[in-house]
């Protein structure tokens, strides 16, 4: 389904701010499989995924998917079988139009765009139909700016965008982090339902030790650019977060707080 080969990135070459964000990744991921990928600030986490959606070009190796070299298509092209939903609530959708005109250009995604060609009775009857399985009182507000929702109701419109179109792939960059822990279990449970609904093949990083072990059924952990524990099957059932977050503590043999990791939530 995808694979990544020898993937270097590398920011500002040859300054004096150079940073090698990620550094020889090799990394198979089959069709269907739900990996969960963390690590601390700066280890590259996001970088991967922005690699495979085409919003960055690596600096070196080469991406295929469906064993097609993807390795410097742009986004917009790639947009056909991937798809993502980012932290901020805000960001992957327009403020300023309703969520059906959202939900349009979602549905147009990696195709001629046209709010027209998708705001005909059959699409409107689909977004409603998508937006009551959410349960959140949305179907019946179509015409509402997405700007005037909470940031729990534009995320659950952001995940159901992203499995409108025909994506295979989906990339979730930390997608629960801005809400609070109650909205954040909502959401979590409508992506596990989508995802099997879809059964799509998912790359999801979190900063949540206990969503990287709930969530999916392989975790990779990031370390200066490099996958540095690879945890799936029985190995990964046996674990709990504590347990995860000294192994990673004794893997890169330093001192290491782990505060940017949340337990428990």
């Amino acid at each position: 389904m995808i694979h990544l080969h020898n993937i270097n990135m590398v920011f500002y070459p040859g300054t004096v701010l150079e940073k090698k964000a990620l550094k020889n990744i090799n990394l198979t991921i089959e069709k269907g499989e739900f990996i969960t990928v963390i690590g601390g600030n700066g280890a590259g986490k996001s970088t991967l995924l922005r690699v495979i959606t085409g919003d960055l070009f690596p600096t070196r190796g080469k991406i295929l998917i469906n064993n097609q070299d993807v390795t410097t298509t742009p986004p917009e092209k790639r947009a056909r079988f991937v798809s993502q939903v980012f932290q901020d609530p805000r960001a992957g959708a327009c403020p300023n139009l309703t969520i059906e005109e959202n939900m349009a250009l979602a549905v147009m995604r990696g195709k001629k765009r046209g709010l027209r060609m998708a705001l005909t009775p059959f699409h409107r009857r689909q977004f409603q139909e998508a937006l009551a399985s959410v349960k959140l009182g949305l179907e019946g507000r179509l015409g509402t700016p997405l700007g005037m929702l909470s940031g729990g109701q534009r995320q659950a419109i952001s995940l159901l965008m992203s499995v409108l179109g025909p994506s295979e792939i989906l990339v979730l960059d930390e997608h629960t982090a801005a809400l609070d822990p109650k909205t954040s279990s909502s959401i979590l449970k409508l992506t596990e339902q989508l995802i099997t609904e879809k059964k799509l093949t998912v790359l999801m990083v979190t900063h949540s030790m206990h969503q990287a072990l709930l969530m999916g059924s392989r975790t990779l952990m990031f370390n200066e650019g490099k996958i540095v524990l690879d945890f799936q099957g029985n190995e990964r059932k046996k674990l709990n977060e504590e347990e995860l977050l000294k192994i990673f503590k004794q893997k890169i043999n330093e001192e290491y707080t782990g505060d940017e990791f949340i337990l428990n939530n």
